[in-house]
């Protein structure tokens, strides 16, 4: 029995250092690949890492997309608002244009009209000489015959003091 004993006692104990071993192997097997796994982890910590990098840049981007877009609409709109202006603004350069055109017009007419009125008034000046000088020649005239005139009454209220005197005598 003892024999038996040993025996199943050396069974054990190779069982045992075989185990021991196993277990070794398993320990710095299970060590290994918890280094694996912190590796992992870090790797995958990394990563996701990158992840939440790459996340918060497309947010970002996302974002600045977003204020880009409204920019645009809101370029856009005033785009918009200037064309109308300008298109308010050309048909105000037409409407002076046509103005212009009018009042180019109206001032060629009345300077055309203005040199008939030059012309007229230059003639009637000329016509204004002709009869101020008839009217002295008739003045001079006139004061002549008067003055004729008076010397005649003169005369002929002596001739008739003379008559009457020799009438009387």
């Amino acid at each position: 029995d003892k024999l038996e004993a040993d025996q199943l006692l050396e069974e054990l104990a190779a069982e045992n250092e075989g185990l021991m071993q196993k277990w070794e192997d398993t320990k710095a097997e299970l060590q290994l690949s918890q280094r694996e796994v912190a590796a992992l982890t870090d790797r995958i910590t990394q990563i996701d890492e990158g992840l939440n990098e790459e996340r918060m840049a497309r947010v970002q981007i996302e974002q600045q997309y977003t204020a880009a877009q409204e920019n645009i609409a809101e370029l856009e709109g005033r785009v918009s608002s200037l064309q109308q202006e300008l298109t308010v603004s050309q048909q105000h350069v037409n409407d002076l244009r046509q103005d212009q055109t009018a009042s180019d017009s109206k001032i060629s007419n009345l300077s055309s009209q203005l040199t008939t009125v030059t012309a007229h008034l230059t003639s009637a000046k000329s016509d204004i000489a002709v009869l101020q000088s008839q009217l002295k020649a008739k003045q001079h005239y006139c004061d002549n015959f008067e003055k004729t005139e008076r010397e005649l009454l003169s005369e002929n209220h002596m001739l008739n003091e003379i008559r009457r005197n020799l009438h009387n005598r």
